[in-house]
C-alpha cells in the first residue's frame, strides 16, 4: 500500500514474518520467526535477496527471530524471543 491505502502489489513468502524494518536504502528487513532467519529484500520488486540464521541457542541461531531493526552505522540487531537476546551483525 502506499501512504494514501491505496493497493501496489502483493509478494508472498513461505516464512513465518515477524517483523519487518523498513531502511532509508530502499531495502526492507523482514526476521522469519521458527525458521529463525532474518533478510533482505528489494523494496522496488521484492526479491528476497540473502538470509542469515538458523534455528538454535548458538551465535547465528535463533528460538525465534522477532524483531529487527538497523542503526546509522546499517548494523543489524535481531531479537531473539525465545532464547531472550540480541545478536548484532556489523555492516562491513
Amino acid at each position: 500500500f502506499d501512504t494514501d491505502g491505496k493497493f501496489l502489489d502483493q509478494w508472498t513468502y513461505s516464512a513465518m514474518v515477524c517483523g519487518i524494518y523498513l531502511h532509508s536504502d530502499g531495502f526492507m528487513w523482514m526476521t522469519s520467526g521458527f525458521d529463525g532467519e532474518f533478510g533482505k529484500i528489494d523494496m522496488s520488486n521484492g526479491t528476497l535477496l540473502g538470509s542469515m540464521g538458523s534455528p538454535g541457542m548458538g551465535n547465528g541461531q535463533f528460538g525465534e527471530a522477532h524483531y529487527l531493526t538497523l542503526d546509522a552505522d546499517a548494523n543489524v540487531y535481531v531479537a531473539d524471543v525465545v532464547n531472550r537476546h540480541v545478536q548484532k551483525y556489523a555492516h562491513e
